[in-house]
């Protein structure tokens, strides 16, 4: 049995991903650490704790956690990271902790939002040669503070990886949007258009669970890649089965 930490466990999906692991993967993984704001963060570095952590709370608490686990001796949990707003100082320290266990980042785990940035990167580049402009258009919920989303980022750089910060893009923050992202090629007489729209939040939920097993599989067989893993790594790893 797979034991699991969760940051951000009060949380929207925090609670959801504790839910989906009880209803759904109980014969795989169970919800053993719950941290909450103000909790002790390192009770989930005790040896023996759990074998995942996954992060769907905030860059700063989850780098806090690395911070102190970059300092321990003794083997560390995985770590399934979905938070996002990371800065380039952050980053640097998931790296470090990437070399000491599997650590995977993203800020979506939807196989539809992977299959769209796949799409883009593979055809992206012969619709701009061919005079396509695109344009990113993504919406979320009134309550969602980063704009652009961390999902929005992902598509930029798949879109224009060299410069990703040049794509035009359009932020609208309303109502209770789960995420919908929309990029439109614009040519001088037609336009050509891809979507995903997030119907439910359990995709997202469920993705973070499927990484967590994959991981702690990883860690049972002491198999660190040594550089931080993105969804590109897990279905990569799911091809090969």
């Amino acid at each position: 049995m797979n034991r699991l930490g969760l940051l951000g466990s009060s949380g929207r999906m925090g609670k959801l991903i504790d839910q989906i692991t009880q209803k759904d993967f109980f014969n795989q993984a169970q919800v053993c650490m719950r941290v909450h704001r103000g909790d002790d963060l390192q009770t989930l570095l005790r040896p023996g704790a759990v074998d995942v952590v996954i992060d769907v709370s905030l860059p700063a608490v989850m780098k806090e956690i690395a911070t102190h686990a970059l300092q321990c001796q003794q083997e560390l949990p995985a770590f399934v990271i979905g938070s996002t707003g990371w800065t380039e100082d952050g980053l640097s320290d998931l790296k470090k902790l990437a070399k000491k266990t599997p650590v995977l980042l993203s800020s979506n785990f939807s196989v539809g939002v992977y299959t769209l940035n796949k799409i883009l990167k593979d055809h992206s580049t012969l619709l701009k040669k061919l005079g396509y402009m695109p344009v990113l258009v993504e919406t979320h919920h009134c309550h969602k503070k980063d704009a652009p989303s961390g999902t929005a980022l992902s598509l930029q750089k798949s879109l224009q990886p060299y410069s990703p910060q040049e794509i035009q893009t359009h932020c609208i923050r309303a109502g209770e949007v789960i995420g919908d992202h929309e990029i439109t090629f614009y040519g001088s007489a037609d336009q050509i258009k891809l979507a995903h729209s997030a119907q439910d939040r359990s995709i997202f939920a469920r993705g973070a669970i499927e990484v967590a097993l994959w991981l702690a599989s990883l860690r049972k067989h002491s198999k660190v890649s040594g550089k931080l893993l993105e969804m590109t790594d897990y279905f990569e790893h799911l091809s090969l089965k």
